[in-house]
């Protein structure tokens, strides 16, 4: 194979909307080449196996910054090695069509592979290994949650499975050898869920109950994708055993890891344009939008995340809160966003057209303009989602079905929960419950200490529960139900430039039954007119005043002092004074909170 490796061009694209992306396999690449190096040094190729690990390694988790780069790397400027980029600064990583975090873990758990071999056997590294690995560590370790969680935005394996096993050797790798002690939790964690899993088969393999349906020799099974998944865990806890039983350090004339995260850091947000997301933990709940469409990806990814604190395993990824349009086409056109950080929140918004423009028996085309703002509050109590889809050309629906917020309900959550409403108390049961769909008439809801959500407006529709006998993720190897609002299943023609939905909703984590109810009974929603592109919001938020004012357009916008009469007594977060206007970007939005001592 390293013989091979030395016909194959180094490739780049840090972008998976454009296709298929090589950091991953860059990595895979170079670190095969280092180890049958150091492997077979003997080899008459050994010199030359050496230079082209290099080559691919500096080109696994490249940046556009080091094409300008000067630092000597393995003996030559880093400008000189470089091709391309192939993952996005501040470590993150596209996989085809989407932010992978199980693609950036496996290129991960490549380098522990060799560090396995350069503390074990002594190995001389290059420092091409470590090139950016810190980097994609720093971003990883964001994304996985005390209780052993792993965030996901698109892109994963069946939960729970191959990324979970490869992350906990890499947990012990900068637990023990890198610097990063938090890591030895988190390892634990991981461990935890592991055993979840094996106690659920009663076999002693990891995935035997649900993976049933994967073994089965049947037109519709995966029997060697159920293999592969027994074998990866077995595969990556001997790496972890290998790392435990190996000397403590890296050798002390080697290159190093780069820095760990600190404890901080972890609450520091992320705004990344090239990767499409939005995010920040925060004590009460990780909040992420994840802004990027396409239909290279093999599932359509979360659009928005709430994960309440210690409440990570009640997550599923899979078009969350992102609106299902039925019939449409599977195609998701995202036409601009921006985010802007608001305190210890954000405000984001964009456009996404959903569909296809395409004839349909009646001769009408399918194609929607959807405007969306999620804005996590500045003390982080609460995310607010709101939604503008209108018909861009005449188009018939058969379902909307609004909000999709998936709620996991499976061996990892109790396989069971309580939903709460002004219609009373329901137990929601996973793997022996019941397959249907219920309207709750109410205008909010609460998972109780968990998540409350509380539509906004006067006489909203109910929310309708679906629950999950048929909605099983990951080849039905999990259940999740869905909670939806609205949910229409009229059909219905909508006529160019109608509005087909126009909706607010609050994600409240960690909020009991009462004090969902008490946020609904004083939120004192106001829609105010302030131009076409322009949406100003008051209410009252956990009982003080507020404003929310977002330009939804393409153009450059400025809204007069005279307009903003209903934010008297408020002030931007960000600083400013909005009696003399406000000019906004494209896309930019702008929370306010009241004046200090007002």
């Amino acid at each position: 194979e390293a013989d091979y490796l030395l016909t194959v061009p180094v490739e780049t694209n840090r972008f998976g909307l454009r296709g298929e992306t090589h950091g991953e396999r860059n990595y895979w690449r170079g670190s095969l080449l280092f180890r049958a190096a150091r492997l077979y040094p003997g080899h008459t190729r050994a010199g030359a196996w050496l230079e082209p690990s290099s080559m691919y390694c500096l080109n696994a988790l490249s940046m556009t910054a080091d094409a300008d780069s000067d630092a000597l790397v393995d003996g030559r400027p880093l400008r000189d090695w470089h091709v391309g980029a192939n993952m996005h600064p501040g470590g993150l990583f596209d996989h085809p069509g989407v932010l992978s975090l199980d693609y950036g873990i496996i290129a991960e758990s490549f380098f522990v592979m060799a560090m396995i071999g350069v503390l074990r056997h002594g190995w001389a590294p290059t420092q091409a290994l470590f090139h950016h690995m810190g980097d994609l560590w720093r971003f990883i370790r964001k994304c996985i949650l005390p209780e052993g969680r792993i965030v996901c935005f698109g892109k994963q394996r069946p939960r729970y499975t191959i990324m979970y096993h490869y992350a906990l050797a890499g947990l012990v790798f900068w637990a023990r050898h890198g610097g990063d002690p938090g890591a030895w939790d988190l390892a634990r964690a991981l461990e935890r869920v592991a055993e979840i899993d094996r106690a659920a088969s009663g076999d002693g393999s990891f995935h035997g109950a649900r993976g049933e349906g994967l073994r089965l020799l049947r037109a519709d099974s995966r029997p060697y994708y159920y293999f592969r998944l027994e074998a990866d865990a077995i595969l990556a806890r001997s790496y972890a055993w290998l790392l435990l039983t190996a000397p403590a350090a890296l050798p002390a004339c080697g290159p190093t890891c780069g820095r760990p995260p600190r404890a901080d850091e972890l609450s520091d947000p992320v705004a990344s344009l090239d990767a499409g997301l939005v995010m920040r933990r925060h004590p009460r709940a990780l909040y992420a939008v994840y802004w990027h469409r396409s239909e290279k990806a093999e599932a359509d990814p979360a659009l928005g995340l709430v994960i309440p604190a210690g409440h990570g395993h009640r997550a599923d990824w899979l078009s969350n809160l992102a609106t299902i349009f039925k019939p449409l086409r599977s195609r998701h056109v995202l036409r601009g966003w921006r985010a802007e950080l608001c305190g210890g929140g954000f405000v984001t918004a964009g456009q996404i057209d959903e569909g296809l423009p395409m004839p349909s028996d009646d001769g009408t085309s399918m194609l929607i303009d959807q405007r969306l703002v999620f804005a996590m509050l500045p003390d982080g109590r609460a995310m607010l989602r709101l939604e503008i889809a209108r018909a861009r050309q005449a188009v018939r629906l058969l379902e909307i079905a609004g909000l999709n917020l998936n709620l996991a309900n499976d061996i990892f959550t109790g396989n069971q929960f309580d939903l709460i409403s002004e219609a009373g108390a329901r137990r929601v049961r996973g793997l022996s419950g019941a397959d249907e769909e219920a309207a709750i008439a109410s205008p909010w809801v609460c998972l109780p200490d968990e998540l409350g959500i509380v539509a906004a407006g006067s006489a909203p529709p109910p929310f309708v529960l679906a629950t999950a006998a048929r909605r099983r993720r990951a080849y039905e190897t999990l259940l999740v139900e869905r909670l939806y609002w609205p949910l229409y299943r009229t059909p219905r023609l909508y006529a160019e430039g109608e509005t087909i939905l126009d909706t607010a909703v609050w994600l409240i984590p960690g909020a009991a039954a009462d004090e969902t109810r008490a946020f609904h009974a004083g939120l004192r929603w106001q829609s105010h007119n302030v131009g076409t592109g322009l949406l100003l919001k008051t209410f009252s938020c956990f009982g003080q005043p507020a404003g929310l004012l977002v330009n939804l357009s393409e153009t450059e916008r400025t809204v007069g002092g005279d307009q903003l009469a209903p934010l008297a007594g408020l002030v931007p977060v960000n600083g400013g004074t909005p009696a003399a206007g406000i000019t906004l970007m494209p896309w930019q939005g702008l929370w306010f909170n009241p004046k200090a001592g007002v």
